[in-house]
């Protein structure tokens, strides 16, 4: 046999001079990338997917999944989007909610208290009866510091723009103390109020609808004590 071999490449052989090309299949894979994907990157592959396959109908015919089994499960993910979000924003509404609510109970709890404890005359017997508890403030509140205003309580008072204020007898105080700050939510500005002997004062002049600070300090014969905890209060 006098057919040889004269030279051979990875695609290509010379049989006796006639030249014999070799077909190969080559390896494709498809990427897909869906390890990470999220639901939108979903839809839009699903979606992207389905137009692809009506703009080149004739590439592959008999494939057994139609656009249609394609957008189908693209239009369950945009909905099941749409529905969380929804949700998620009833969600955050919802919380806003809570939060007005919870500090406008508060202040409903403190006006109440603050309206108990004028109309018992500060009867603990009575007090208890209205589900509120007492304290005996004959001595300063534990953790007060000494000649420290230990209880400050506020309420509407008689009138638009005005607060009444309820505090405790402060022994060896000749009279009360009364600051006002106008900016809560900002760098605080004190101002004097008002300065009243005995231990309820009307605080007028006061922003109508305005949330405001109210404190308050004994006045001694040695000079002022030191300020009260910090009320905040909305105006009638």
């Amino acid at each position: 046999m006098n057919a040889l071999w004269n030279t051979f490449t990875w695609n290509k052989a010379v049989w006796n001079g006639e030249i014999i090309t070799k077909t190969e299949t080559p390896m494709i894979q498809i990427v897909l990338n869906l390890a990470n994907a999220k639901p939108a990157d979903v839809e839009t592959k699903l979606n992207a997917l389905a137009k692809a396959q009506e703009d080149n109908p004739t590439v592959a015919p008999d494939l057994t999944l139609k656009p249609a089994d394609l957008t189908a499960p693209a239009a369950a993910i945009a909905s099941a989007i749409t529905r969380k979000q929804a949700l998620l924003a009833a969600v955050q509404s919802a919380d806003k909610d809570i939060r007005a609510a919870m500090k406008a109970g508060k202040q409903v709890i403190r006006d109440y208290g603050a309206d108990v404890l004028d109309k018992t005359e500060k009867d603990a017997s009575k007090i208890n009866l209205l589900a509120l508890e007492t304290r005996d403030t004959s001595a300063p509140a534990a953790g007060a510091a000494q000649n420290q205003v230990p209880v400050l309580s506020l309420a509407f008072g008689p009138n638009p723009g005005s607060l009444k204020a309820y505090t405790i007898r402060l022994p060896g105080a000749g009279s009360i103390e009364y600051e006002v700050n106008l900016t809560p939510n900002a760098a605080p500005n004190w101002q004097h109020l008002v300065t009243v002997k005995g231990t309820r004062a009307v605080l007028t002049g006061l922003p109508p609808g305005a949330l405001v600070q109210i404190r308050a300090r004994g006045i001694f014969s040695s000079g002022p004590g030191p300020w009260s905890d910090v009320i905040e209060h909305r105006v009638p």
